[in-house]
């Protein structure tokens, strides 16, 4: 920042700011990649630059780039008293270590309180307290939720934190779900949800059925999500509109059933660490497919498909659960790729140079 300012103060009279002279939608813009502290500094650059920050629709707030606690409850005070309240917040990236967590919970709840009154459209919490969804709950204009590692001893995501109005894509890692009851369908409390990602999740307690439910829902991601017992877990998925669908997991330890799915086109399946799978784990794969039947585009990685060869021999003779396939691909994992062609009810592997063929199809 000192080295910008210098720079500023040593152009002759006669030189032209052309950033300074652009709208301040622009400027915003670029402010929008910066972190909130450093983004309150550009205010010292000049006259222009003075109170752009203050009408600044983005928030970033990162205490890495501070080196106290202390500063950063100071930098959060100062941007949420000085801003231009009358401004709405499209978009607050919000990163709380577990270190810092502990010392205060205040800032986390005056930061959640602050954005959910001023028409916040996109919220990222990478640390967070579950007592504070609540007031996200009832914000009319979110649209977009990241919930990343809940605190350590309050983790579990009851059904009642997600019910959110307006929300069309959520993005949840390393938080827990818990229910009493052994159907759990934490997000059918989401009329407008679209997009979906769990990542790295835990069902605890006599949960058996993990039901997702949103009606609007057209894309799911699922990647490592598992009992906390380590036991298959049956996930349901009960939304028709569902177009795309993608599973990355270790082993498969969930069995997979569903309503019709009449418009699912893509399917991406990355399974890995096959040496130890079990014949429960294969039955899963295999039904997960039947229930995936309407997809068009199939593409697995290189261990999935060498998961699926290893009973191959018993799928001889049957036809392909895909009724709709058109295009199976086999990602490429040290310029390995494999592709198939469909004929009827079966599969044809076409030969490729990988030099040439391969080069073409990652393009």
């Amino acid at each position: 920042m000192e080295e910008l300012t210098s720079s500023i103060n040593s152009c002759d009279d006669d030189s032209v700011d052309k950033i300074s002279d652009l709208p301040d939608v622009i400027l915003h813009h670029i402010l929008s990649f910066l972190d909130s502290k450093f983004a309150v500094q550009t205010s010292i650059l000049s006259k222009r630059w003075r109170y752009i920050w203050v009408s600044h629709p983005f928030l970033n707030f990162n205490p890495k780039h501070l080196n106290r606690n202390s500063s950063f409850k100071g930098l959060i005070n100062h941007v949420l008293c000085r801003r231009d309240s009358s401004v709405p917040i499209f978009h607050c990236d919000f990163k709380y270590p577990a270190l810092l967590r502990s010392y205060n919970f205040t800032i986390m709840s005056k930061v959640v309180k602050y954005v959910a009154s001023h028409g916040i459209q996109q919220l990222r919490m990478d640390g967070f307290e579950l007592r504070f969804l609540y007031h996200l709950c009832s914000c009319p204009s979110l649209q977009s939720l990241e919930l990343k590692r809940a605190s350590s001893d309050m983790n579990v995501l009851p059904k009642i934190f997600l019910k959110f109005a307006t929300l069309t894509t959520l993005n949840i890692e390393y938080c827990a779900f818990s229910s009493r009851a052994s159907v759990l369908s934490p997000f059918e409390g989401c009329p407008k949800l679209t997009n979906l990602r769990l990542h790295r999740c835990m069902i605890l307690d006599s949960v058996n059925s993990f039901e997702i439910s949103a009606p609007q829902l057209k894309s799911l991601t699922i990647s490592r999500i598992r009992h906390h017992k380590d036991r298959a877990i049956k996930i349901v998925l009960s939304s028709r509109k569902l177009i795309f669908f993608e599973v990355t997991h270790k082993h498969l330890l969930f069995d997979c059933s569903a309503v019709e799915l009449p418009l699912l086109e893509r399917v991406n399946v990355d399974l890995s660490r096959i040496i130890s799978w079990k014949a429960i784990e294969l039955e899963l794969l295999a039904n997960m497919f039947n229930v995936l039947c309407n997809a068009k585009f199939l593409t697995l990685s290189f261990s999935s498909e060498r998961i699926l060869s290893t009973i191959s021999n018993s799928l001889n003779g049957q036809p392909s659960p895909f009724r709709r396939i058109e295009i199976i691909k086999v990602a490429v994992l040290r310029l390995r790729l494999s592709l198939y062609s469909i004929k009827g009810n079966e599969l044809e592997p076409v030969q490729l140079n990988v030099s040439t063929d391969c080069e073409k199809l990652i393009r």
